[in-house]
């Protein structure tokens, strides 16, 4: 069943986190070539792993393995998440067109990103997200309106990146609007799971939501 929630505040919102681990940079044509995620700080990385595969679904390399935990800097602005690069194989390609890369936590797939061409896919019941393409020597990377195709920012926030969004693979789950507009935002999920929402402030107040 479909639930909505909805929600008033009266500080800005800022920051909604909802899982562990995100990617949010793709750059295959830069040098080094590398794939960043951003996470709540100490998090730990231990089961957690990357997989690139080409347009055609071959395997590039065995799995990168991440260790250790998310970093406590560099941060994404407005909440207690930071960055993490991870320096990939050569991930551009021309034939077969695209590539991918997964993000997998024990053996689930969390996140599955097409890029360059590379048709639709499916892991298990994850479908693919096409982040689009790029030529050298931008990046993919992602921001509040999308993936957007801009110089590197390794280490860095991405361009245009205000806030700290980092959210799971949740069934139906929508958060609107966006910056948030009369103190008002709301929340969609098809899941009837427990789960909760952790909302920071410009100040860095956080506000626990159980849903």
């Amino acid at each position: 069943m479909k639930k909505l929630y909805s929600v008033i505040f009266t500080l800005l919102f800022t920051s909604l986190v909802y899982s562990q681990l995100s990617i949010k940079e793709v750059s295959y044509y830069s040098s080094p070539k590398f794939v960043e995620i951003s996470g709540t700080v100490g998090t730990n990385l231990s089961g957690w792993s990357l997989n690139f595969y080409k347009g055609n679904r071959t395997l590039i390399s065995p799995s990168i393995n991440l260790t250790g935990s998310m970093p406590t800097a560099p941060t994404i602005p407005g909440g207690n998440v930071s960055l993490l690069a991870i320096n990939t194989p050569d991930l551009s390609f021309e034939s077969p067109p695209g590539g991918y890369v997964l993000l997998i936590n024990g053996g689930t797939a969390v996140q599955l990103l097409a890029f360059q061409g590379a048709v639709a896919a499916i892991v298990g019941e994850l479908s693919s997200v096409d982040i689009g393409s790029t030529i050298s020597p931008n990046s993919i990377q992602l921001n509040e309106r999308g993936w957007i195709a801009a110089l590197p920012t390794k280490d860095q926030p991405n361009v245009g990146q205000t806030l700290s969004v980092v959210k799971n693979q949740i069934e139906g789950f929508s958060m609107y609007p966006n910056p948030v507009a009369n103190g008002k935002f709301s929340i969609t999920t098809n899941s009837s799971s427990d789960k909760h929402v952790e909302i920071y402030s410009l100040l860095g107040s956080v506000y626990l939501i159980k849903l």
